[in-house]
């Protein structure tokens, strides 16, 4: 079964203007920024409200608001019938951080389910100073979750 993605590529600039009260340097502080995007919205998906999940990605895209709508409501219609074929939501987990150099970086969750899981990604860049969302996607391609990548 191949679930169609909502990838999203952006150029979604998270600033790096945060107060660093925990005594991170600039560059630990900018990947826990990414790393917050990400959890909140699979928070939101562990608790069942993917429109608000997908909704905080909304103000960060450069796309029209007629094309965000478009791309949510086909999203929202798909994953409403995986409960019938996955089963409920049963948590979601952490799997991996990757760091391509100090430009690129990739997060990857899993989303659990009574009778499948389903993976979902958010790639960042920083081509300068500032990262951007540039990819964001999900599947059910659970066998890349291990590290030799193959699906099989």
């Amino acid at each position: 079964m191949k679930l169609s993605s909502f990838a999203i590529l952006s150029t979604v600039v998270l600033g790096l203007a945060v107060s660093n009260a925990q005594g991170m340097t600039d560059e630990q502080e900018s990947f826990a920024r990414c790393r917050r995007l990400a959890q909140s919205v699979m928070e939101r998906i562990s608790g069942g409200d993917d429109r608000a999940a997908l909704e905080l990605l909304r103000p960060n895209m450069p796309i029209s608001k007629a094309d965000f709508d478009i791309s949510l409501g086909k999203t929202l219609k798909e994953r409403q019938a995986l409960t019938d074929r996955l089963g409920k939501i049963v948590g979601v987990k952490l799997v991996r951080e990757e760091r391509v150099s100090d430009f690129l970086y990739r997060i990857t969750y899993a989303e659990k389910r009574e009778r499948h899981l389903l993976r979902w990604q958010f790639t960042f860049y920083r081509p300068q100073n500032q990262w951007m969302l540039n990819a964001f996607n999900w599947d059910d391609r659970a066998m890349l979750l291990f590290d030799d990548g193959h699906p099989n």
